[in-house]
């Protein structure tokens, strides 16, 4: 299996919010509750919280990867009231984050003077966003690239040991987290010395590119599938 680091990218958005720009309250935008991918980003966003605690979780939505998911956590959001908004908004994708700002902007929230906003992927539509979406950029070429050598090497020797590749992500910094208009910096993710969980049942879910071969007839995870076709 080849893998982004999740947990570490995960880890350094947040902690660019809190550290740069003084956010404190926080909601999460989760994906499929099946998406491994969703949960170890989770993971980080929970360490970086467990490190500040000054800072808490006020809210959270179960998502699945869409704008449309998105839309739907805004919504949820903006129901806590005006007074109850959260101060930054953080997205397991890049997708739901777009319906968050969408939602945000129909309701006169401003980004990110009111409710900062970052996603996961750095997918090309985040740049375009009003305003463009900070995110964690995780190497899609890369990953096939790795996987595809990886396939190489088990078919010329099917003996070879199961492994895991983990791949560095990059943070990377635009405006809707608070930085100044104009800004497009990309900077590395150091990866984190942290447990981390069992990689098992990832075939198909966005950001993973896993030599788990179809069985006919199995059932397959739709939403997350889907997810790694948009990827």
């Amino acid at each position: 299996m080849v893998t982004a680091d999740n947990l570490s990218g995960s880890a350094a958005v947040v902690t660019h919010l809190i550290r740069d720009h003084g956010r404190r309250r926080l909601f999460w935008v989760h994906g499929p509750a099946d998406s491994p991918d969703s949960c170890e980003r989770r993971l980080g966003l929970d360490h970086v919280l467990r490190a500040n605690p000054q800072c808490q979780l006020v809210g959270f939505f179960q998502g699945y990867y869409s704008v449309q998911s998105g839309e739907q956590a805004g919504e949820a959001l903006l129901a806590m009231g005006r007074e109850n908004l959260p101060d930054a908004v953080v997205s397991a994708n890049d997708q739901m984050a777009i319906g968050v700002l969408k939602a945000l902007a129909r309701a006169g929230v401003r980004v990110p003077q009111d409710v900062a906003v970052a996603g996961f992927d750095d997918i090309f539509p985040g740049s375009l966003c009003d305003p463009p979406l900070t995110t964690i950029h995780q190497p899609m070429r890369m990953l096939g690239e790795r996987a595809c050598a990886r396939l190489l090497e088990r078919i010329a020797n099917p003996a070879l040991p199961t492994t895991v590749e983990l791949l560095a992500t990059e943070l990377v910094l635009r405006s809707s987290c608070g930085c100044p208009p104009g800004t497009v910096i990309r900077q590395p993710v150091p990866a984190l010395d942290l447990p981390r969980p069992e990689p098992a049942a990832v075939s198909g879910v966005s950001g993973v590119a896993s030599l788990t071969t179809h069985r006919p007839g199995a059932k397959s995870a739709r939403r997350p599938v889907r997810q790694a076709a948009k990827a």
